[in-house]
Order: structure tokens, then sequence, then C-alpha cells
């Protein structure tokens, strides 16, 4: 008996409240590609999921010609999760929620960025 190879399983999407918006989709679709990830969470960091420079602007490339709209290199530094930069993208005045999550993104980010003050010699 000749078991058939099956394709790997993808984790099915969020349905209901908790469902991907399409430009969500559209950005998490990019970054499995650009990273050759399986899967990539809506909020997880694209820096600590194995993103780099040369990768962002792999990723800028497709999403510009994607969306067709003007992306800044910058604003995907400021939104560095699929759900923060879809916010971005997409506006999230509406989806207070949205606006939340990546303020909170942008939090960690400047605590992460924070170097310890240079130690003084002790004077004698």
């Amino acid at each position: 008996m000749t078991v058939a190879a099956a394709e790997p399983a993808r984790a099915p999407l969020p349905a209901g409240p908790d469902a991907l918006t399409a430009t969500e989709e559209l950005i998490a679709g990019i970054w499995r590609d650009v990273l050759g990830r399986d899967m990539v969470g809506v909020t997880d960091n694209f820096f600590d999921i194995g993103g780099h420079s040369m990768a962002l602007a792999a990723v800028h490339a497709r999403l510009t010609e994607a969306t067709g709209r003007s992306i800044t290199m910058l604003d995907l530094f400021r939104h560095p999760t699929v759900r923060a930069l879809a916010a971005s993208l997409d506006g999230a005045a509406d989806r207070p929620e949205l606006a939340r999550a990546a303020m909170r993104a942008a939090a960690r980010r400047g605590r992460a960025r924070r170097t310890p003050p240079p130690r003084r010699p002790h004077q004698q």
C-alpha cells in the first residue's frame, strides 16, 4: 500500500472578528515568500523572524508593485508587523485596536534601541 505525500497543512486563517483583512493577507504572503517561511503571524516582528535590510527592500518592491501605492522604506521600518503595516496602509482611524497594536510595537522598538549611558571613570 502506497501513501501519497501530502502537502504540509497551513494553519487555518482566523474567522469572524479575528479574520485577516485583504491587506494583512497580502503582506503576510509577501513576507512568507521573501523570508522563505511557511507561517507568519500578524504580530510577528519582521526583524525578529529573520528579516533584514535586503529582505525589506524585496518586500518594499513587491508590496509597492502589488498595491500600486507609494510606500516608503521608512513606513516598513515604522510598522514592522503585518497588522501594524496593514493598519497604516488601510488607515487605522476606524479600527482603534490596530492603532493601539501599532503603538505598542513602536514602544517595544524604542525600548529595544535604548542603550545604557556610557560609564564614567571614577574620580579620586
